[in-house]
Parts: structure tokens; C-alpha cells; sequence
């Protein structure tokens, strides 16, 4: 493996806010992770073999995966992997934008393409506002790096849930720290599979939106959450 394979810029911002405890639990001489605390920029010239211990440590225990759902009236729930970090856009925001939008087509004193672009600027507030409210509580968790996985269907590049995807993932784009990552990933199946036994059936996603296993009998009280965190899953598999 080359160094330029692995993340260098992470391990030195990483390297430079070392811990006792890190220090302890990386499988690396202590001298030296004191050498390059001092001096991170130095870190390029190590032995590769310990940049990917110091890589592996940031990747199990720093790093931060966030994954994300996208809907068209409920637009947003976010989870990390197990769970234990959980976001969902309470507003009905959306519902509304969307309804004002479909009145302006009716009426014919209204030209389409001004309806439209009222429907993309009212989007665009409410994603920027709901993004930055994710990001907050994201930066609570003292995270080194925090990787969002966007879940894609792969929609029409004229379709809304694409205008949505977009507007999302340029919103984060611009509000993100230096060293976190956007990934995307396919969302097939997400909103079926069970986080626990990993069991897809469309009758584990309720008619209320609730998660309900068929098979282990694994509960929780939103869909799109569970969703959100299979998503997560699948941007870990492209991080390890």
C-alpha cells in the first residue's frame, strides 16, 4: 500500500490532538507519536505500516458515520450506524411548499416557470436551514471526521427527489468541516432491511412509518430513521 492511499491530511490533523488514552491504544511506538504530535507536517515521512495503524485507529474510533434520508414531504432523517446519533426534520415544510406548488400549476394566471422556481427557492431555504441544524449537533459529538452517506435511487436528473438530492448535497458541500467526505451510496432496500438481523421484507416498514422486523421482531418508531442508518452501513463499506 502507498501513503498516497491513505489519508495523510486526517492523520495529521488527528495526530496533532493526540490523547493519553490514544497514545495507550494505538499499536505504535509511544516516542514516536510524541515526535510527530510535535510535529504532524513530518508525519508523511513514517513507516507506512504505522500511518495505517495511526489510519485504522482515526477509521474505528474518530470517524463519524452519518447516514442520510431523503423524502419529498418528510424530507429529512439522519443516523449513524448504530443508532445512538438519530436527526429527522420535524417541519412540514416541505408538505406545504409542495402543495402551494401544485395550486400554482392550477391556476391559470400563473406562469409554470414561476412556479417553479418560488417551489426551488422555498426548497433551497428549508434545506440550508435543516442542514444547519444537522451539522450542529454532528459537530456535538467531537468527531475527528464525519462522513455523510446520501442515499440515491438514481432519480431522473428533471425529477424533484433529484432537485432535492442536489440542492442536499451542495447544501452540506458548503457547510461541511474541512476534513469530512460526502459519499453516496444506492438506497435500495434500505427502508426494508432490518439493521439487526439484516432481513428484507416490505412488510417490516409499517403503514405508519414505524419499523417492525417480521423476522427478529427489532422495533423502532421510525422508518426513515432505520433507513437512514442502513444508508450509513453502506457508506462504511466504501470508508473501510
Amino acid at each position: 500500500m502507498h501513503q498516497d492511499h491513505i489519508k495523510i491530511s486526517l492523520s495529521k490533523y488527528f495526530v496533532s490532538r493526540l490523547s493519553k488514552k490514544d497514545m495507550k491504544q494505538i499499536e505504535v511506538p509511544n516516542r514516536l507519536l510524541k515526535h510527530y504530535k510535535r510535529h504532524p507536517d513530518k508525519l508523511i515521512n513514517c513507516k507506512v505500516k504505522y500511518i495505517q495503524k495511526i489510519d485504522n485507529y482515526v477509521k474505528s474510533n474518530k470517524v463519524n458515520i452519518v447516514g442520510i434520508d431523503l423524502g419529498k414531504y418528510r424530507y429529512l432523517a439522519a443516523s449513524n450506524l448504530d443508532l445512538t446519533f438519530t436527526f429527522r426534520d420535524e417541519y412540514n415544510t416541505f408538505f406545504h411548499l409542495f402543495r402551494k406548488y401544485e395550486s400554482r400549476l392550477e391556476d391559470k394566471q400563473v406562469d409554470n416557470n414561476k412556479a417553479y422556481s418560488k417551489l426551488k427557492t422555498g426548497l433551497k431555504n428549508h434545506i440550508n436551514q435543516v442542514i444547519n441544524e444537522l451539522i450542529e449537533q454532528v459537530n456535538e459529538t467531537n468527531s475527528y471526521q464525519t462522513v455523510f452517506v446520501l442515499g440515491d435511487h438514481g432519480s431522473s436528473h428533471l425529477s424533484f427527489p433529484s432537485l432535492v438530492f442536489d440542492l442536499t448535497y451542495f447544501a452540506i458541500k458548503q457547510r461541511k468541516n474541512e476534513n469530512d467526505e460526502i459519499l453516496i451510496v444506492d438506497e435500495s432496500f434500505t427502508s426494508i432491511e432490518c439493521p439487526i438481523c439484516h432481513d428484507r421484507h416490505q412488510h417490516n416498514r409499517t403503514n405508519k412509518n414505524k419499523f417492525k422486523c417480521t423476522k427478529c421482531g427489532f422495533r423502532h418508531q421510525n422508518n426513515d430513521i432505520v433507513a437512514a442508518s442502513n444508508i450509513a452501513k453502506k457508506g462504511k463499506l466504501l470508508v473501510f
